[in-house]
């Protein structure tokens, strides 16, 4: 064997045992790595990655010891406990400063975890699709959750508590949410989160599967993240904030109890998929500002009944908006037949040959009343 061979075999054998062992020992059936040989403590991790190393309840020493060295848990790694389907509770140290990337996530039965008071950073995806997680305390010690759906797709998370002084991040108003206090951003939702006056945006996905049955978006609100809402599946009522300009794409995916929406004179666009997959949906009121709507935008919505459109003169929409390109002529002559287009007295022409209009077999002019206004509505305080 020439020595360009025998380099090639050593490092192939050297990234076989780096992948095969992903921890520096185990101890009690704990897995740790050093970190800084040891200077920094040790992290908690797993044996295999996404295989469930650990089961039951399980309680993390505060302190342990290695090679004749008394060593601090400073840190759980990443994906030190994804995948552990059969993981029912955690008791971390006090002296755990950092929780990794992914975690915790996909620990389906995972109830509870109290998060230590040394902590300071929390990781993208780190509680990802933990199913049964209830409640959520974060120490005012944390100055850093990741933006990458950290506590997303947790749709028993009824409490979310931000402790006070925390100095980046708040639950003001007892509101169930992550708030960032500098830009008033709402991050993280609950099923009992109330959206409190002052935020100003919401996240990317930020009630994604969250079991909330209503919410009213205050007035300060004037950015909705993608897909915010999707797959909520209880929630029946919404009042959006006046002060949107644009419902972004899947924004209420997926929103199986949703029954009407009314679409405030803000909005110049809907975006694709926004109200789509929403089969309780039975009224749609669409504003004089509407400009755009994007594809499937309501596709999906078999119950749907009426749509009422208060401008005289049909926005651009495309004729994949109501019913999908696959949708079949049983389909397209029940929605013809069955659901009513209301349009301004003297405006049914307008719409009867207008492109994405001509689904509707029933055009019918009414005199519709107008918005409530933004002085009429209470905010939340």
């Amino acid at each position: 064997m020439n020595s360009k061979s025998f380099l090639f075999t050593c490092c192939l054998f050297l990234a076989f045992c780096f992948h095969a062992r992903a921890y520096d020992f185990v101890l009690d059936g704990i897995y740790y790595n050093l970190i800084n040989n040891g200077d920094g403590g040790v992290e908690v991790t797993y044996q295999e990655e996404y295989e469930p190393t650990y089961i039951g309840n399980l309680v993390i020493p505060p302190q342990i010891r290695y090679n004749y060295m008394d060593l601090d848990v400073t840190a759980i790694g990443d994906k030190a406990f994804a995948g552990c389907v059969n993981l029912w509770s955690v008791s971390l140290p006090d002296g755990v400063k950092t929780i990794g990337e992914e975690a915790f996530a996909g620990c389906e039965k995972l109830s509870s975890i109290t998060l230590p008071p040394a902590l300071t950073m929390i990781g993208n995806y780190a509680f990802n699709s933990c199913l049964a997680l209830q409640s959520l305390t974060i120490p005012k010690s944390v100055v850093d959750i990741g933006y990458d759906d950290t506590f997303s797709y947790c749709p028993s998370l009824s409490s979310i508590t931000v402790e006070e002084g925390n100095p980046v991040y708040d639950s003001r108003s007892h509101c169930n949410a992550i708030i960032r206090t500098a830009n008033n951003e709402l991050l993280y939702a609950s099923s009992a989160t109330i959206i409190p006056t002052g935020v100003t945006s919401l996240r990317y996905g930020a009630f994604a599967n969250c079991l909330v049955t209503e919410i009213d978006i205050p007035n300060t609100v004037t950015k909705i993240g993608e897909p915010c809402f999707v797959n909520c599946v209880d929630l029946a009522s919404i009042l959006l904030s006046k002060s949107i300009t644009e419902i972004p794409d899947n924004a209420f995916n997926c929103c199986y109890s949703l029954k009407e929406i009314d679409i405030p004179s803000s909005v110049t666009k809907i975006g694709e998929g926004a109200f789509s997959d929403c089969p309780s949906l039975e009224s749609v009121i669409l504003p004089k500002s509407l400009a755009s709507v994007g594809d499937y935008a309501f596709v999906g919505a078999s119950s749907l009944q009426s749509v009422t459109c208060r401008s005289t003169a049909p926005c651009v929409i495309p004729s994949s908006c109501w019913l999908s390109p696959y949708a079949s002529s049983e389909e397209r002559d029940l929605f013809h037949e069955n659901v009513t287009l209301y349009v301004p007295i003297g405006a049914s022409s307008n719409y009867a040959f207008a492109a994405g209009w001509d689904v509707f077999g029933n055009i019918v002019e009414t005199a519709i009343p107008e918005e409530v206004s933004g002085i009429e509505r209470i905010d939340r305080e």
